[in-house]
């Protein structure tokens, strides 16, 4: 009987580790970049386990482009004085942070954001 718990538990630990740790989004981001992104908040979505910014970019070429921003969840953005009523869609802000490594996928691991309108400033832990 003992040997067959130990290899229950091991089979455990063996398939909870991965999924433990899968939630962590960092190798969906290029860590070794850092971008900025200035433009118009169109939707906030604050939860757990991370929280999200859209924000409407024009490009070079003119064209309106979507970066999806993600940020940490709702109590560590709170414990940082960043609440759901911090940003409002149609303001302007700059978002500095990772880039995604699919590039068309407009995608951005926040670190920073200033908002324009009267300097706010936010930055992750």
């Amino acid at each position: 009987m003992p040997r067959y718990l130990l290899l229950v538990t091991a089979a455990l630990v063996a398939l909870s580790g991965p999924a433990g740790s899968a939630h962590h989004p960092f190798g969906s981001y290029d860590l070794d970049r850092e971008i900025a992104v200035a433009g118009e908040v169109v939707r906030a979505t604050y939860a757990e386990p991370h929280s999200f910014l859209h924000v409407r970019e024009v490009s070079t070429d003119g064209k309106d482009v979507i970066w999806i921003a993600e940020l940490r969840g709702v109590g560590t953005l709170r414990a940082r004085g960043f609440t759901p009523q911090t940003l409002k869609a149609g303001e302007r802000v700059t978002l500095r942070g990772h880039p995604g490594r699919v590039a068309v996928e407009h995608r951005l691991w926040l670190m920073a954001i200033v908002r324009a309108r009267d300097g706010w400033k936010w930055s992750a832990p």
